[in-house]
């Protein structure tokens, strides 16, 4: 594919599909979603994202997910991360931009990463090509699905949501987000459980 590409949301505001080959020879269909920092849509291209990964009938929904991270803006970049992990979808993180983390004095090491999320992680350097090669070999393999949710919905909702989310067969992050998204909940509640996600999953991420 040629697509204009870039280290911030907005640049693709449709879902753009190719292919390609794997390192043991399986062809695959990649879908390259709009760049989003939370699940939470707040414009119509970040809602493509939200919807494809709330739905696991969707027929883009993904065998294998894999988050793109500014690795010299880690933070912003892991709030992502952690909400695909709850929604139980088998992730891969590949870290971009390492060089420019390790001029700024923010190395990351992979190997902390993937110990503590128990996923692979994945060094790339979109603007060289480097690291393809080796995000082809993981991909190459089976990948599990997350062995852990960062938090308990529980935490996030009041007795009046709790019983929707146990009657539902989804797992309860998702239930919840599709609550969200098909307005079953009030907006001022809503926004209350969004702001209590994010500070919780900051939270977790820091003492991590």
């Amino acid at each position: 594919m040629n697509q204009k590409v870039g280290n911030f949301p907005g640049v693709t505001v449709d879902k753009k599909t190719g292919f390609t080959t794997l390192n043991n020879g399986e062809k695959v269909k990649v879908v390259d979603l709009p760049g989003t920092y939370s699940i939470y849509a707040k414009s119509s291209d970040e809602q493509v994202v939200t919807d494809i990964l709330l739905d696991p009938e969707n027929k883009n929904y993904p065998d294998v997910l894999v988050v793109i991270a500014d690795a010299s803006n880690l933070k912003r970049n892991l709030l992502l991360f952690s909400q695909v992990i709850d929604l139980g979808i088998p992730t891969v993180l590949a870290l971009n931009m390492v060089d420019l983390a390790d001029r700024m004095g923010k190395g990351v090491v992979r190997r902390n990463i993937e110990k503590e999320y128990k996923l692979p992680v994945v060094k790339v350097n979109a603007r060289r090509g480097e690291g393809i090669y080796e995000l082809k070999e993981v991909l190459s393999h089976s990948i599990n699905k997350p062995e852990r949710a960062f938090l308990d919905v529980i935490e996030l909702v009041g007795a009046n949501l709790r019983s929707k989310l146990d009657r539902s067969k989804q797992p309860p992050y998702i239930k919840l987000h599709q609550l969200i998204r098909d307005k079953e909940i009030s907006e001022t509640e809503a926004q209350a459980i969004q702001t209590k996600d994010a500070r919780t999953q900051n939270y977790h991420l820091e003492h991590s």
